[in-house]
């Protein structure tokens, strides 16, 4: 069994009546590439649901982790398929939204945890 190398693809090929495994190997630098992308879009989208977040007097910090106010660790934000997943610790969803709507997480605030929004004094 070949071992699971998230930079590793394996292909199944079928000669002659039997199946042969071939791991083809992706260029790291190619690799890196697109994990250094991957990696600034989510730390993008993070930043603008701490800004929302703060809004509320939460923070989300660049690991995806949901604190209240008090600076307790509430629970993670994870993207996956194109949606941000609002997990509790223990890895259960509570709230899903678009990845790209970080208005999303002022939605599961209010909902979730009844916050409000906190008014600007001027």
């Amino acid at each position: 069994m070949l071992a699971r190398d998230p930079r590793v693809l394996v292909e199944r090929m079928i000669r002659h009546g039997t199946q042969h495994f071939v791991a083809v190997h992706i260029f790291r630098a190619r690799a890196k590439s697109m994990d250094s992308k991957m990696d600034k879009q989510i730390k993008t989208l993070l930043r603008g649901m701490d800004a929302v977040a703060s809004q509320y007097g939460w923070s989300v910090d660049g690991e995806g982790r949901l604190s209240n106010s008090r600076g307790k660790h509430a629970a993670d934000i994870v993207f996956q398929r194109g949606r941000a997943r609002v997990q509790m610790l223990s890895g259960d969803l509570i709230y899903s939204f678009a990845a790209g709507d970080s208005e999303g997480i002022g939605r599961f605030l209010e909902r979730y945890y009844c916050c409000e929004r906190k008014r600007n004094e001027t």
